[in-house]
């Protein structure tokens, strides 16, 4: 009898060996799934994160522009972005005529605007009392330059002649097209803007023949938003 006891001692050892053997792998399985779905998780969330970085940087608007200190024809790309997209970013290439100086000349603006808030007006048209911005402009040509030139004496002008910094105030009205009637935008603005530059503004201020209207332009505009 004990014998018989010792040997179904054994047994049942034995047993609950193999069966422990016997469930380690499905375990090991188990974890090895959830490592697996950790990482393909992880690689969807990078990847989720790099193509809105990506689509972040796709254009959104076409804008162009008449007048303004910037060109008498303005035309570019804009992005829109922050909370009701009330930050806006244009880069913008204009077209200044030979006027008197026998060809014309290239511009590249920067521009940044704030638009604070709209008020609804009728429908799909909303008014945008103001528009804030500043912005920088390049002109091209030799006879502009961005540091003095050696033949002038040092800190002769102060400022470069080929580089403009400006400010504008601004309203707008902003049409938002229906799905149904689509094409190729989903809405338009059309804005208009009073703006200045650096140097006009240190004319104005240093100069008691120069009024506030010799240093304001004025700009008309549209910008069409596709997406």
């Amino acid at each position: 009898m004990w014998w018989n006891c010792k040997k179904t001692a054994l047994l049942v050892a034995l047993f609950c060996v193999v069966q422990s053997r016997a469930v380690l792998p499905a375990g090991s399985l188990r974890t090895d799934s959830v490592r697996d779905s950790m990482k393909i998780a992880r690689y969807e969330k990078r990847a989720e994160k790099f193509m809105s970085f990506w689509h972040s940087l796709t254009p959104r608007r076409v804008v162009a522009q008449y007048a303004g200190g910037i060109g008498l024809f303005s035309a570019g790309l804009g992005w829109m972005y922050g909370k009701n997209n009330s930050w806006e970013t244009d880069f913008l290439l204009g077209y200044v005529p030979p006027y008197t100086t026998g060809r014309g000349k290239l511009t590249i603006t920067a521009r940044e605007t704030y638009v604070p808030f709209d008020i609804k007006v009728y429908g799909d048209v909303n008014f945008q009392p103001l528009a804030v911005a500043m912005y920088f402009n390049v002109i091209t040509g030799h006879e502009f330059w961005m540091s003095e030139p050696v033949r002038y004496p040092h800190k002769y002008y102060g400022f470069s002649s080929g580089m403009r910094a400006g400010i504008s105030v601004g309203q707008r009205l902003r049409l938002h097209i229906p799905e149904a009637k689509r094409r190729i935008f989903r809405e338009v603005i059309i804005y208009y803007d009073f703006n200045t530059c650096d140097l006009d503004i240190a004319s104005f201020s240093t100069n008691r023949y120069v009024s506030l209207w010799d240093i304001i332009n004025i700009s008309l505009g549209l910008k069409w938003t596709v997406f």
